[in-house]
């Protein structure tokens, strides 16, 4: 049975259930053992906890897993200060070893506690100076507390200790980002693709730094592969609005004194059609429209074509997104549609009142 021991101190009292007695109460200790006996006792095994008046003794034998392993465990529930109760008293009495060192310096990352995060990776890196991921999460730990040029040696030398960790790559390449480096910090994003092709999160960090690059075509390129390995989901969704800002701003920056004459012009053509439909036709096109556009529509491309059932004749990507903002504007009156036409659209509804 491995054995913990804690200062009471140090227990975040916010882990215990709403009414439970504060730190001043003497059923505090109690509120604590019953606490910890509930969240280890779900492992299997073997707990016993003593809540003293200073320390707690933490006595746990889980039946599948090693003390380390079960800390992981905790951290992947998301049981963050509960692993790192358990890691800390590890640490005191195991200082060098790296598990405990790597885990916890992880934990108290994560949890913004950066001081304390930093002097166990430091450390670690000391006990395994041959070993990336050491220095991998000291670099993170340093550019979360804002000392982003402390971050660039121990990612650095990451990257020339495991020339293939992705990880490495990708946060050294985020880093020289935002000390204007572009040229570096691209050839390391995009070592990291090479590396981690399938991690969408990759190539969304490649894409932005192209963008700061002002290389809208390779970002374009980047946000696809997001969409195409996340589909609909946060990062998903986050590449798709990326590609809608890139393709707005390269639409205005073709425009004549800021407007589209062509994109007036099928704001006008969508109005003069919806002008003889109701309001449960338009709401039909609009579903159809939003739904297709959901993939995204390419309007710098004329040569690009859309059908849609809901819409005689085919559509170029412009026009498309010309009569889903015009539906909106009659369905759904000042919704966010991805795109701002309200200049041509305002255009386009004064010429139909004339």
């Amino acid at each position: 049975m491995s054995k913990a021991v804690i200062h009471l101190s140090s227990f975040d009292e916010s882990l215990l259930p709403a009414g439970s007695p504060n730190r001043d109460s003497e059923d505090f200790p109690l509120a604590v053992s019953n606490y910890l006996t509930k969240d280890l006792s779900s492992f299997g095994g073997k707990v016993r906890i003593v809540v003293g008046p200073e320390f707690i003794e933490i006595d746990w034998e889980p039946s599948e897993y090693d003390l380390v392993d079960s800390c992981v465990a905790l951290l992947n529930q998301g049981k963050y200060q509960e692993a790192v109760i358990i890691l800390r008293s590890m640490r005191e009495k195991q200082p060098n070893d790296p598990e405990v060192l790597y885990n916890l310096g992880m934990a108290l990352s994560d949890l913004g506690k950066l001081d304390e995060a930093i002097d166990c990776l430091e450390h670690l890196t000391k006990v395994q100076p041959h070993k990336a991921n050491g220095f991998v999460a000291l670099g993170v730990a340093y550019a979360r507390d804002e000392r982003t040029e402390s971050s660039l040696e121990p990612l650095r030398t990451a990257c020339r200790l495991e020339p293939d960790n992705g990880h490495a790559h990708r946060n050294l390449g985020g880093i020289l980002m935002k000390l204007g480096e572009k040229t570096e910090a691209l050839k390391h994003l995009r070592q990291s693709a090479e590396i981690d092709g399938s991690d969408p999160r990759v190539w969304y960090g490649l894409g932005e730094a192209y963008l700061l690059a002002d290389n809208r075509t390779e970002a374009d390129t980047c946000f696809r592969k997001v969409i195409m390995l996340a589909g609909s989901s946060d990062i998903g969704e986050a590449a798709k609005r990326q590609m809608t800002k890139m393709a707005q701003e390269t639409l205005r920056e073709k425009s004549v004194g800021g407007n589209r004459p062509d994109a007036m012009m099928y704001c006008l053509s969508a109005l003069e059609l919806f002008q003889t439909m109701d309001d449960s036709q338009i709401k039909k096109i609009l579903f159809e429209l939003a739904m297709k556009g959901d993939r995204g529509f390419d309007i710098n491309n004329p040569d690009t074509r859309y059908q849609f059932d809901s819409l005689d004749g085919d559509f170029s990507g412009l026009r498309a997104v010309c009569y889903m903002y015009t539906a909106g504007q009659r369905i759904l009156p000042g919704q966010d549609m991805g795109i701002d036409l309200s200049k041509e659209y305002a255009q386009a509804f004064s010429m139909l009142r004339q």
